[in-house]
């Protein structure tokens, strides 16, 4: 499939998307840190296996969460690389891929859910965050466009925010362990920002 007709068909994701309007663009209120798991690093010939959101404010409190698995068929998944397979079959994902259905697990129906979560937690498109966002950005925006859209310009960015705090000499948190479950890695790139000393202070631990 060419990444035209990608984007095609899952621009057509209704009825699951229909109703669901951009939200209204103003200053970001909120931060939504995103992690995708996915067949591989191609967005237009692989697939998503699973995404997941935490919602929070901009002072870093968690608003909502949720994650779900992303239901692939058997064809997709026998190619996978096999350094690939090993980290899911590791992680877990891929026993959890069994039990997802194609129609309440498709992509379209998760497109829907994190829609949903979304609108019920943001006032207006939240800043994507999390490690290496662009690579999250891209799978979404060739399989989740409508997800896409509703997500702020801005992005924050943990893997490069370290490399600039290192360079300037500011002490940087430990590093968080990444398990390539979305959830987990959401919560690795959140709390390595907790981490940094501006966000103690505000959190009254210094």
């Amino acid at each position: 499939m060419s990444s035209v007709e990608t984007i095609t068909n899952a621009r057509t994701f209704a009825p699951h998307c229909q109703g669901i309007a951009r939200m209204a663009y103003n200053q970001p209120e909120q931060i939504a840190w995103v992690d995708v798991e996915t067949t591989g690093l191609t967005a237009e010939n692989g697939r998503i296996l699973e995404l997941g959101i935490i919602i929070t404010g901009l002072d870093l409190t968690e608003i909502k969460r949720a994650s779900w698995v992303v239901h692939c068929s058997p064809e997709h998944l026998r190619y996978l690389d096999p350094k690939v397979r090993q980290m899911h079959t590791d992680s877990g994902l891929l026993h959890d891929l069994t039990k997802a259905h194609p129609d309440k697990h498709g992509i379209s129906a998760v497109q829907h859910h994190a829609l949903v979560l979304m609108r019920e937690t943001c006032q207006s498109p939240p800043i994507l965050a999390g490690y290496r966002v662009a690579f999250d950005r891209r799978w979404l925006k060739a399989w989740m466009p409508i997800l896409e859209t509703n997500l702020s310009e801005y992005t924050l960015d943990i893997s490069c925010w370290r490399q600039v705090m290192s360079a300037l000499g500011i002490k940087t948190p430990a590093r968080q362990t990444v398990n390539h479950r979305t959830l987990a890695d959401c919560d690795a790139a959140l709390n390595e920002m907790r981490g940094y000393e501006v966000f103690r202070k505000l959190q009254g631990e210094l």
